[in-house]
């Protein structure tokens, strides 16, 4: 409904009267005599004020963006303006009510992590010579070292806070050990958030009967309390044991930022810059006997709209010597993603680690190729296991996600083939009663050298050449709707979820993603501007100009 007026969705009352206004110079039924040109206007301006009567009323507006078109199912307990306003009061404090159970079902909605720790250092590195004795041919070793699994479900409390909860399990050959973990959360504001976190104690259970050791041991409670405010932000820590840790967050400008901790572990200062697509992090850190380590974390974000990102990370220390991380990340759906982590180390050698993240619980499976830096070990862990994911992820998972997803558009097209048919008929008729408007506005944009749309695009623009590029199927001519629009030289298209639904536009391409490509010449100077389906459009621009 926002889009049919082309008002944004915090637009006032009198911005939406406005808006309504114009419409109604170009759509009333009354400024159009002829029958054929009557009858169509008669179904645009019912569309437009019926637009105009939601967005008006207040109670109304609040259900329709809390439910969006559903509010207007006749399934639903809500009808259109007919209802006193009492009623509609009454049903949108059920609304609010129940939209408070989602968001508590939400927040309680549970998560977890899986770790299996696989060492393969037998497998890949050839330096080792093993001699296998009698105790070894008895009890061979296990590729398989250590598990953990974690699991919490957060639940909402009254005043802002919450509580949250987390089991953690870790069992290797030597002991299991359970840990609980309690956390309270309370949100002053915005910018003050306090935190508690209670951890009664480990449990450990032994293998070896024999142990003499108790079989539980006490933990800690910790205190967090975090200040942020304008551009900067602190946090102090308090441990009872062992102790307490501060830090400090405050932007320097508007890529720099200054970061300082300081603790019972040492004093950690550093610099945080991001520049396009690369975020970087510098730190230098000083532990209590004085002992120095420098490390620079990259991350670059190869391609955003995919989801696929590059971290490195170099550490040079005293005592630990150089390490190298390089992680690499890809998403293959909305809700699962995997990432690939090579690490190099001077002292530690060898690892490998793969994460699998669906929704919100998350795999890990590391694994410990070498405990030295060898040539093997490294070119295993990875060209081979880059090689093998790049092959699945083309033989497989691509396959499969274009399959998916043509079957999704199928599906929309067939749920939605006699509304766009209708939509299609409808906007063809208001280009036509647009015309006399247009004349008008061109001729007086002309006349003090203005904005005049020279071509307008919409539809599935992925390749814009403007030499070859040419209309078909999936890309529609919406000069004449932009030029309309046009007010005082200025042309404004308002965010949405899409501009299918503005007077004269309709979907050519349901399921595809659709940009606007617009032309135009201002200043007779000529422009061009290409937006996506949901971005505003704000024009003339000095950086449109056409070199």
């Amino acid at each position: 409904l926002y889009a049919v007026l082309n008002v944004p969705r915090d637009a006032s009352l009198q911005d939406i009267k406005t808006a309504y206004r114009r419409l109604c110079v170009m759509f009333h039924p009354d400024k159009h005599s002829s029958a054929v040109d009557n009858a169509s206007a008669q179904k645009t301006f019912e569309r437009i004020k019926f637009a105009y009567q939601t967005l008006s009323n207040h109670e109304q507006r609040v259900m329709y963006d809390l439910l969006g078109s559903k509010v207007f199912d006749q399934k639903l307990p809500i009808v259109p303006s007919t209802k006193y306003n009492e009623e509609l009061k009454e049903e949108y404090e059920k609304l609010m009510k129940y939209k408070q159970e989602v968001n508590k079902l939400l927040h309680s909605a549970p998560s977890g992590s899986m770790q299996v720790y696989f060492n393969l250092t037998r497998i890949f590195d050839r330096s080792m010579d093993y001699e296998l004795t009698d105790s070894d041919e008895e009890q061979p070793q296990s590729l398989v070292t250590q598990a953990a699994f974690s699991h919490s479900i957060e639940h909402p409390l009254k005043d802002h806070s919450s509580v949250k909860l987390n089991l953690s399990l870790l069992a290797n050959s030597a002991y299991a050990q359970f840990k609980p973990t309690i956390t309270f959360t309370h949100f002053f504001s915005k910018r003050l958030t306090f935190d508690m976190k209670y951890v009664p104690g480990k449990l450990f259970f032994f293998q070896d009967p024999n142990r003499t050791e108790s079989l539980f041991q006490p933990e800690y409670m910790k205190y967090n309390l975090h200040l942020s405010h304008m551009d900067s932000e602190a946090s102090l820590v308090a441990l009872l044991v062992p102790g307490f840790s501060g830090g400090l967050n405050y932007r320097i400008s508007k890529r720099f930022s200054g970061i300082m901790n300081l603790g019972f572990g040492g004093l950690s200062s550093g610099i945080k810059y991001e520049v396009s697509k690369l975020i970087g992090v510098s730190t230098l850190h000083i532990s209590p006997t004085l002992k120095l380590s420098l490390s620079n974390n990259f991350s670059f974000f190869v391609d955003e709209g995919k989801g696929n990102a590059l971290s490195i990370f170099t550490r040079l220390s005293a005592s630990s010597g150089f390490e190298l991380n390089i992680s690499g990340m890809t998403s293959l759906t909305k809700e699962i993603s995997i990432v690939g982590h090579l690490g190099l180390s001077t002292t530690a050698g060898v690892f490998l680690d793969f994460r699998l993240y669906r929704g919100r619980y998350e795999y890990s499976f590391p694994m410990q190729l070498s405990p030295e830096l060898n040539s093997l070990s490294i070119f295993y862990g990875s060209v081979v296991p880059l090689t093998i994911f790049l092959a699945i992820k083309k033989l497989i998972i691509e396959p499969y996600i274009r399959h998916q997803e043509e079957k999704e558009k199928e599906d929309l097209k067939k749920s939605t083939e006699h509304e766009n048919i209708a939509r299609k008929r409808a906007s063809a008729n208001e280009i036509l009663l647009m015309q006399e408007t247009v004349n008008r506005i061109v001729a007086n944009e002309k006349k003090i050298k203005g904005l005049i749309i020279q071509r307008a695009w919409y539809g599935a623009l992925d390749n814009i050449s403007d030499q070859n590029y040419h209309l078909n199927d999936e890309v529609i001519d919406v000069k004449l709707p932009l030029q309309a629009a046009v007010r005082d030289s200025k042309l404004i298209i308002h965010a949405s979820k899409s501009k299918s639904l503005l007077p004269g536009f309709y979907d050519p391409c349901v399921g595809v993603k659709k940009k606007l490509l617009v032309v135009y010449l201002f200043k007779e100077s000529l422009h061009q501007v290409v937006v996506s389906d949901e971005e505003k459009l704000r024009i003339p621009l000095k950086n449109d100009i056409m070199t």
